[in-house]
């Protein structure tokens, strides 16, 4: 996502073309498979050997040079930029299906019954979320239901939401 940084485009032990980057590996499915065993190992000793801890340059050179098949998924399979979510728009954007963030580390757990969204990201953003979903044409296929846009009143309710979530971040309740 932030490729033109200089971490992103940090080199284990050689270079690569910019249309070959540096992948996020903080969400990452694989097939077993005696060759993606051999490949993860690999990968371990690579991160181990560099001595950085960072596990995406010797990522980048590993998919390089090994014959896998590699697809890329698409940023709703591993969002990390969780601001992201308040420039989406219901209907036009696919709603994220993994949220990737620090935040999930750094604040305590929900209490029982508390909605985990709204505890970790706010009230706008876990409305955002559901409006988005509600939105995604490419979910809604498979739920047996049709995909809608939100109402005017959702849409002043999620602006009220953000207004409420934005004072009390200023507040430093957030």
């Amino acid at each position: 996502m932030y490729r033109s940084s200089a971490k992103a485009r940090g080199e284990y032990r050689r270079s690569f073309p910019n249309a070959f980057p540096q992948l996020n590996s903080g969400v990452f499915g694989f097939r077993r498979s005696d060759a993606m065993t051999a490949f993860l190992q690999a990968w371990k000793v690579n991160v181990q050997d560099h001595g950085t801890g960072k596990d995406q340059p010797s990522l980048r050179e590993l998919i390089w040079n090994k014959d896998l098949r590699v697809t890329i998924l698409p940023p709703e399979y591993n969002l990390y930029d969780h601001h992201s979510v308040d420039v989406m728009v219901p209907g036009r954007h696919t709603a994220p299906r993994v949220l990737h963030s620090h935040r999930l580390l750094r604040k305590s757990l929900p209490a029982r019954g508390q909605d985990p969204v709204k505890h970790y990201f706010g009230a706008a953003t876990a409305y955002k979320l559901q409006l988005l979903l509600e939105g995604d044409k490419t979910l809604s296929g498979s739920s047996g239901r049709p995909a809608r846009r939100p109402s005017w009143l959702e849409k002043l309710q999620l602006l009220w939401l953000y207004l409420v979530d934005g004072v009390g971040r200023l507040a430093g309740r957030n």
